[in-house]
């Protein structure tokens, strides 16, 4: 058949579709960091399709997950801060910024691979802990056991009576200690890793040679939050500590002058 003749194919240069790329129905909204966290300010951007008959675009950003580091919040770039992530879930919208709360904690794979080794034992725990204002989260735990400093065997495993012994006193204390703090404060404790130097010190008393990380941090189930008090304390934080970077004279750019 010749070229051009068969009526099936389309033409070449005719799109039916038009040539309007996708992203020019996308609308940009701030994303700020979580409200319980310590320094609440803006740390990225995220997009969605614009207001559109009943298709409301806030409607499509509530609840999205969202994923940023510690250095984010902190402005520390050391290597440990940007190996450990937040998950920060939206809880609501206003004049095109996004108010998250926190949901998740989490460390990098290379990180915990960095700690495994031969000949050393290797613990995982885990349990479901409730706080004070009716959250639940579930804690992962990983322990790797360590040579004594005077020891002259090559192995350093841990005997399983005392891994058994170190689970049940590690789950009945996290869920003790827990149990008295409300939601904001055991995600500051996880961010600034005290819940993490109180673990070791409560495991190091069953074995002294084992270090021990909080590996990851997940909501299981949220309680109930006042929509209204949430959304004022987040953008009074939000605008105190936009007017502490506005008065740094070291955060201005010097390009612009």
């Amino acid at each position: 058949m010749a070229k051009g003749k068969n009526k099936r194919t389309g033409r070449k240069g005719k799109n039916k579709k038009g040539d309007r790329h996708a992203f020019l129905r996308k609308e940009w909204h701030k994303l700020i960091s979580p409200s319980d966290l310590k320094g609440t300010q803006m740390v990225g951007w995220t997009c969605v399709n614009k207001t559109q008959g009943t298709k409301i675009s806030t409607d499509y950003l509530k609840g999205r997950v969202g994923e940023i580091t510690v250095a984010d919040i902190t402005e520390n770039t050391a290597r440990n801060d940007l190996a450990r992530k937040i998950k920060v879930f939206v809880e609501d919208v206003k004049d095109g910024s996004c108010y998250t709360t926190f949901y998740g904690y989490d460390i990098t794979r290379e990180t915990v691979d960095h700690h495994i080794q031969k000949r050393k034992s290797l613990i995982d725990i885990y349990t479901d802990v409730r706080t004070k204002d009716g959250f639940i989260f579930r804690v992962f735990l990983t322990s790797i056991s360590q040579r004594g400093k005077e020891q002259l065997r090559i192995n350093s495993y841990c005997k399983s009576s005392t891994i058994r012994v170190l689970r049940k006193k590690t789950v009945q204390w996290l869920q003790n200690h827990i149990k008295q703090m409300t939601s904001e404060q055991l995600a500051n404790s996880v961010v600034d890793q005290d819940l993490e130097k109180n673990l070791r010190s409560v495991m190091r008393k069953v074995y002294p040679n084992l270090y021990t990380m909080v590996r990851k941090v997940k909501l299981i189930r949220k309680g109930v939050t006042d929509k209204k008090n949430f959304l004022k304390n987040a953008i009074s934080k939000t605008q105190v500590k936009q007017a502490e970077i506005e008065e740094n004279p070291e955060a201005k750019n010097a390009l612009v002058e």
